[in-house]
């Protein structure tokens, strides 16, 4: 479909007639779109494609069904909706409901989503290191201290010296121990964090739109935080999106009549984007702090000193602690409190760069092939702007738009934009944006601090769509219902669909999970040493542990040239090979490479399924009919010798999710 002809076809309709794109719909604008409206409708073309690539078709078609049946059956479509139309007036009767009814939503499509999907396995390197973060928090230390072996231990996105930390800002990984330590698993920290963000998304929406529409805007964060991809990982975004939707949603209340209370809930929300996303976060509180400050000056507010005893002074209650924590955080992990753990990877590991201006800095040596691969091989490309906006910001932003609503931006977003009460909002965001292309990497989460002002828009546009007149009837109420009543049921279709399917086949996540738990169980200690080949995906890193290393039951290294050490450190445990490009996966007794023995001489073979085949565990060696005990040159009865795949190959049989992994955050 060719979307500039489209445009340029329309642009030529509204200049003949002198009148809205759409003016079957009885929607004329009543002045002209704007500077800001210019901008949206030159970039019509690229934001056509996007939304284009995302709408739910299936949705969006059960909404014109639902549309058709109530303009056939009239009376009865509107009794429906005035019935709909007064029990949501009763849920928004207070603001308190406004707020809680999402939460509480959120709390029972987490519990639902767990009863059918179970709790998520980490697959990411990203993962892995906030489980490490968390299991340090909920361990009651700050930092891990190095560890005398960390040479085979180390792995992406860990730092081992000066202490064994995670890289990423600490919000996330107290989140996850708050689940962990509270609830014992770290996933339920990502459930709290998802209620806390459906109720500031709520909170902050109370103070730009009415009640009603407050609560849509919570009802449609409740459904995203349940079939997006962060209530099944352990990378977060519903952090970040607190803190955002919590500082979003002081300004409108800034203006009025300021409220220590409010002012602390903001505070709270710089926090929580400091140690979250610290530079997406500082884009958007800057924005946000611009914003505030125009609206200020143009409006006669509060006096200096109210602003200093209802603002500044509890602003600086909560920020002033939060400023001596990270410092003291950045101390202990980096011995500095001005340098992040990140820092110190990017001067260890990462020499790329990391946004658009800079220039890479010299490759460092690296002590093992998979994470010189990873930094070097796999490496981001330098992308023009225009092409990162394309490819990875575009689809990112729309991951927060539910389902067929997407399709509405293409008729009203204008009017959106026309709307004099959310200009700041289109400001921040247009900031943000800004601000976030000039990085060299992107996904989705990265741009978690949006997603109250995305929301927000959303909601606005349903309250376009809800005036619509055709046929001589309000339409838009009726596809308004129908629209939403179809999205927040999408949760719900997802857990059943998910319920009614077949397992998802195994990969190398579920059979590290699985021969983690099958050592745990058989008791004792265990040292994993991992071989890789040469052609690895190292996307597929097995090598992480727990926060403390010897006092863990399994402890995973890596096979370097010379392993004398670790086996001489490791003596009391049990020592087994895993050679990770091998299928199918095993466990066996370790002998360092070039040794001639049987491959499956105390081999932990695993079937098709996953499940490990005991019949072929040799404990103890018995004599076959020869008098040579199995394993020595004897291979058990069925037993194929183990294929070696490469790259390609394994991604293909494993068929790993779809969920793209990416290498930093």
């Amino acid at each position: 479909m060719d979307f500039s002809s489209l445009q340029a076809g329309v642009t030529t309709l509204i200049a003949a007639r002198g009148a809205s794109p759409l003016p079957c719909i009885g929607v004329t604008p009543s002045r002209r779109i704007g500077f800001g409206g210019a901008i949206m409708w030159g970039s019509m073309p690229a934001i056509t494609r996007y939304l284009w690539a995302h709408i739910n078709w299936p949705l969006l078609g059960w909404t014109g069904l639902c549309l058709v049946l109530g303009l056939v059956f009239k009376k009865a479509s509107d009794r429906v909706i005035r019935a709909c139309e007064r029990f949501w007036d009763n849920l928004a009767a207070r603001p308190a409901q406004v707020v809680l009814l999402p939460a509480a939503a959120s709390l029972l499509l987490g519990l639902l989503s767990l009863r059918t999907e179970g709790l998520p396995l980490p697959r990411a390197h990203d993962e892995f290191s906030y489980l490490l973060a968390a299991d340090t928090f909920a361990s009651g230390r700050v930092t891990n201290p190095t560890h005398p072996m960390w040479i085979f231990l180390e792995t992406m996105h860990v730092i081992h010296k000066p202490s064994y930390v995670s890289i990423y800002p600490p919000a996330q990984g107290l989140v996850l121990a708050a689940g962990q330590r509270l609830l014992g698993h770290p996933w339920y920290g990502v459930l709290l964090s998802n209620i806390a963000m459906c109720a500031a998304v709520a909170w902050m929406l109370l103070g730009w739109l009415p009640r009603r529409w407050a609560l849509v805007g919570g009802m449609l964060a409740a459904c995203f935080s349940a079939f997006s991809y962060w209530s099944a990982s352990y990378w977060g975004g519903a952090v970040a999106a607190t803190g955002g939707a919590l500082l979003a949603g002081y300004l409108p209340r800034l203006g009025r009549s300021p409220q220590v209370r409010h002012a602390m809930l903001a505070a709270c929300g710089l926090a929580i984007l400091a140690n979250s996303r610290p530079y997406e976060g500082l884009v958007f509180s800057l924005a946000c702090l611009a914003v505030a400050a125009f609206r200020m000056a143009r409006r006669r507010g509060p006096s200096i000193s109210a602003l200093l005893r209802k603002v500044a002074l509890p602003a600086a209650c909560i920020l002033v602690p939060a400023v001596a924590a990270m410092a003291f955080y950045f101390w202990r992990t980096t011995g500095s409190p001005t340098r992040m753990p990140y820092g110190e990877q990017l001067k260890q590991y990462d020499y790329r760069r990391q946004f658009v201006w800079q220039s890479e800095r010299p490759v460092p040596s690296y002590r093992h092939a998979e994470i010189r691969r990873m930094f070097t091989v796999l490496r981001r490309e330098r992308e023009p702007i225009g092409q990162k906006l394309r490819e990875k910001l575009g689809p990112s932003l729309t991951l927060f738009f539910a389902g067929g609503s997407l399709a509405g931006l293409l008729v009203f977003g204008l009017w959106v934009v026309r709307d004099r009460r959310f200009r700041p909002l289109l400001g921040i965001l247009l900031a943000s944006v800004t601000g976030y292309a000039l990085q060299t990497a992107m996904r989705p989460h990265y741009v978690a601090p949006v997603t109250g002002i995305l929301l927000a828009l959303q909601v606005q546009y349903l309250r376009h769509l809800r005036t619509v007149r055709a046929f001589g009837r309000q339409v838009g109420q009726l596809a308004f219902w129908s629209l939403l009543l179809l999205t927040l049921s999408v949760p719900l279709q997802r857990a059943g669909q998910r319920f009614l399917e077949p397992p998802s086949p195994r990969d190398w996540a579920t059979d590290r999970q699985r021969l983690q738990s099958q050592l745990s169980r058989t008791g004792g200690q265990h040292v994993v040493i991992v071989r890789y080949t040469s052609g690895h995906n190292p996307h597929n890193e097995w090598v992480y542990n727990r926060a403390d290393i010897d006092g863990s039951p399994v402890v995973w290294a890596r096979e370097m040239e010379d392993n004398a050490a670790l086996l001489s450190y490791f003596r009391s445990r049990s020592i087994w090979l895993l050679e990770a490009d091998r299928f199918p996966r095993w466990l066996r007794p370790y002998t360092p490479k070039g040794s001639i023995i049987d491959n499956s001489c105390g081999a932990v073979p695993l079937d098709r399924a996953g499940r490990p085949r005991p019949a072929l565990v040799r404990n103890q060696a018995k004599p076959d009919q020869g008098g040579r005990a199995a394993g020595e040159g004897a291979r058990p009865t069925g037993t194929q010798p183990a294929v070696v795949k490469t790259w390609a190959e394994q991604d293909a049989s494993e068929r790993t999710t779809s969920r793209e992994q990416c290498d930093c955050s």
